[in-house]
């Protein structure tokens, strides 16, 4: 593990930024010897999420991971994962929400002459992420 600080960058992977279809798309049929030669790999190199992200810190300071939104062990693996990065010597967790309808302020934010703490705040602040913790809305779990 490096001794300085590495940085954890969740980074979300929207396909053309929004959701149409509350369900899930599938993803096309794994030819089954591939799928059965990824399994066996798997078994015999697989770590379980939070330590394999841990462990990506050994040779990288920067590690970015993409989620799908409401996706329940999407939210549970970020959850898991300050105590052992904090562990690991990591000591930055950096997250990114934000929603498109705010891009303008983000912009703003960006090309200011100055940092704008305040207008930073309010961008984080009118972040819509309460579905991460909202058992009323019912993360949606995936096998």
């Amino acid at each position: 593990m490096r001794s300085f600080a590495g940085f954890l960058m969740i980074g979300l992977v929207l396909c053309s930024c929004t959701v149409r279809d509350p369900e899930r798309a599938d993803p096309p049929p794994l030819d089954p010897s591939i799928k059965a030669e990824l399994a066996e790999w798997l078994d015999t190199h697989g770590l379980p999420p939070a330590q394999y992200v841990t462990g990506l810190f050994s040779e990288h300071d920067v590690v970015f991971l993409g989620e799908q939104h409401r996706v329940k062990h999407d939210v549970e693996l970020v959850g898991s994962l300050p105590a052992p990065l904090n562990e690991s010597g990591v000591r930055v967790l950096a997250t990114e929400f934000a929603r498109r309808e705010d891009q303008w302020l983000i912009d703003s934010l960006l090309v200011a002459p100055e940092w704008d703490e305040r207008l930073a705040r309010e961008i984080v602040f009118r972040g819509f992420v309460w579905w991460a913790s909202s058992p009323s809305r019912g993360t949606r779990s995936r096998a």
